[in-house]
């Protein structure tokens, strides 16, 4: 919140109330007594009238008499309410009408208060003061949340940009590697090639990430196209085996696959990025010589697949925050983080994508099971 007064609006007033009375004398005398504590006042003596100034400039509250001729206080409620621009404006009805069908007839219709005629107006400032210091603070919490969405907006757009433009000089980078790589080979020291192949490996998983920063920006907005072909996920699963298997090996981790499903229509190499991202998480979060299996399973409409392992779970209550961006999960069994990153941001959105739906089974101390969820048949087309 700032440091200004909630009880003064920027013009230095105590807040704007429009009062909406068809008896004249009434109005003059609200009129006096407000602009006598403060408020800047408007007067409308009937509902088309009162409309019509809401529609030029917000007050904070409105001060609505019920019985007036032709568009009356609960009608007039009402249209304030339906309307989205309106709709956060406190209203006080003033009516003589205190019996409880009235008044029901009033909540109804979106009354926010009521003071009963004839006026009490010690009542009256007390319940206008409240209402009007209630805008004004709507108000303040809605300027602050749109700074808030302009600076994320303007952090994705950067974020997504920075990782648009690291991709050319890595790739440059890349190249040159491999050319001296390939210059080095029978030439250098072992050490010497097993520090540019670890360099080269960096660079991969370096352009990987700003590959996953960019389309998740392009699947958020519905700009990724999917290219769908007829597919069997066992074969999408022995391919990501084959692009994780050296770093299995580095913390000697069997994996195992098992199950067969019908087709499904899917994007393949989409697919294949998403189980490389669980398949990495597994092997990561592992002990050395742990095991990894993952499954293909047939269901109903779908196809299944999990990715098991036997790492130290998640604790309760984060399965879907770790599907969000950058979250940390604690992990008690070893005082570690995981540090989930952009990966499983990524594997939540491009199953989405195609109609499908992603989670995790997991307990402390026995492992996760990531699961993903693909339609078959005619519900995948």
């Amino acid at each position: 919140m700032s440091d200004r007064d909630p009880g003064r609006g920027r013009s230095g007033a105590r807040g704007r109330v429009l009062v909406v009375d068809d008896d004249i004398r009434a109005c003059e005398l609200v009129c006096e007594i407000l602009n006598s504590e403060g408020y800047e006042v408007t007067i409308a003596h009937d509902g088309p009238t009162a409309l019509e100034v809401l529609r030029r400039e917000l007050p904070d509250t409105v001060l609505l008499d019920v019985m007036m001729p032709g568009m009356d206080g609960y009608e007039v409620c009402r249209h304030i309410k339906e309307s989205d621009a309106t709709a956060m404006v406190p209203v006080i009805l003033l009516t003589a009408l205190t019996q409880r069908e009235y008044l029901l007839q009033g909540i109804a219709a979106g009354a926010d208060e009521f003071v009963s005629k004839p006026i009490d107006m010690d009542e009256l400032l007390l319940r206008v003061r409240n209402a009007v210091r209630m805008h004004m603070l709507y108000n303040e919490l809605r300027e602050h949340y749109e700074k808030l969405r302009r600076a994320e907006e303007w952090r994705e757009q950067l974020f997504r940009m920075m990782a648009h433009d690291l991709k050319v000089p890595l790739a440059g980078a890349l190249g040159n590697l491999d050319l001296l790589f390939e210059e080095c080979r029978g030439k250098a020291e072992p050490d010497t090639l097993e520090c540019l192949s670890d360099a080269r490996e960096a660079i991969i998983r370096a352009l990987g990430l700003a590959e996953t920063v960019v389309d998740i920006g392009r699947l958020e907005e519905g700009r990724l196209p999917l290219e769908k072909g007829d597919c069997r996920l066992e074969h999408v699963v022995q391919n990501a085996l084959n692009e994780v298997r050296t770093l299995a090996e580095e913390k000697q981790i069997s994996i195992t696959a098992e199950g067969t499903a019908p087709p499904v229509t899917c994007d393949r190499e989409l697919i294949q990025r998403v189980l490389c991202n669980l398949l990495d998480n597994a092997i990561a979060y592992s002990p050395v010589r742990g095991r990894v299996k993952v499954r293909v399973l047939q269901e109903e409409h779908d196809v299944r697949v999990e990715v098991e392992d036997c790492g130290p779970g998640i604790p309760p209550g984060w399965g879907e925050k770790i599907f969000e961006k950058f979250t940390q999960v604690e992990a008690y069994a070893r005082g570690r983080r995981f540090s989930k990153g952009l990966g499983l941001t990524f594997c939540k959105l491009a199953v989405e994508a195609h109609g499908g739906r992603i989670g995790v089974r997991s307990r402390v101390g026995c492992g996760s099971t990531f699961w993903f969820t693909l339609p078959a048949g005619e519900a995948a087309r």
